[in-house]
């Protein structure tokens, strides 16, 4: 992974065809070739490659990727906006961000403790993804004179969306895990959203790149034109960021199945079906997220 993101990288730099390039993806491509061929053949691997074919798991791992690929972007570049073209302190741009840590919190508790016990889980995260998407696309509008108030509305938008979906994706990247793989499937949890917050990242570098030139963000932004050039090219990032998010919600509706509520990690027994068919519905919708922290 660390060759490929130093690959799509450096491609905003020297291009596509330049030998670093498609060297640097090529041995990353060809390293994850052989890892999933040692995968399949060791007797305890560390990503049990059937953990993959769950279509379920599977779209909610892939949402969640996409979900970070957008918003990390985000952060990237708009704590260089607020500093480099707005004038932020270092410490103004960090308190700046404190609105969307708070609305991902009191999502992620409005979620687990109303929303999935009165919604099907499918829509909670549907729900979820589009409110982060429209907080990206709301980034979209930002120019040198964008007030505060409007850069907050997108941020809580996203983090508001961001703590409703993660709740659910969470339980579905645990639905129906074997008890034995509990680990290594919330571990892939945190690797999905890990390898797409760096996937996304250089991505979106790339693009601002190719949209500005090779331009580089610095404290004042120079010249007025310099100053359009790079906002002009947060924007088309930021849409970008947007199109991993509805690509996520993409992935929630056509790859997730069923709508039971979040309570039901591992397959229950016959025994357990049978005395209680609706027992997954009334389980305690933050049980994947004691799977996930315990193991």
């Amino acid at each position: 992974m660390s060759a490929i993101v130093f690959g799509l990288v450096e491609a905003g730099s020297v291009g596509w065809t330049s030998p670093l390039t498609v060297s640097a993806l090529a041995i990353g491509l060809a390293l994850l070739g052989l890892f999933q061929r040692q995968e399949r053949r060791v007797d305890e691997p560390i990503l049990p490659l059937r953990l993959l074919t769950h279509r379920t798991r599977s779209s909610a791992n892939a949402s969640r990727a996409l979900l970070y690929a957008g918003f990390y972007g985000l952060f990237y570049f708009m704590a260089q906006f607020l500093q480099d073209v707005q004038g932020y302190s270092p410490l103004t741009t960090g308190l700046a961000f404190l609105p969307m840590p708070v609305s991902v919190f009191l999502a992620s508790q409005l979620t687990s403790r109303v929303l999935l016990r009165r919604l099907p889980q499918k829509m909670v995260m549907a729900l979820g993804t589009a409110v982060a998407a429209v907080g990206l696309l709301l980034a979209t509008q930002v120019d040198a004179t964008t007030s505060y108030l409007q850069i907050v509305v997108s941020l809580v938008l996203i983090g508001a969306g961001s703590g409703t979906s993660f709740v659910a994706l969470t339980s579905a990247s645990l639905a129906e895990v074997a008890p034995g793989d509990a680990g290594a499937a919330s571990g892939l949890v945190n690797v999905s959203q890990q390898v797409g917050a760096a996937l996304g990242l250089a991505v979106l570098v790339t693009i601002f790149d190719a949209l500005t030139g090779h331009a580089q963000l610095q404290p004042g932004t120079g010249s007025s034109t310099h100053a359009a050039t790079v906002v002009h090219a947060l924007d088309g990032v930021f849409g970008f960021g947007a199109l991993f998010a509805l690509a996520a919600l993409v992935t929630v509706l056509v790859g997730i199945q069923g709508t039971r509520a979040a309570g039901a990690v591992a397959v229950p027994s016959p025994e357990s079906a049978d005395a209680d068919p609706d027992h997954a519905v009334d389980d305690d919708p933050l049980e994947p997220l004691a799977v996930l922290a315990k193991s």
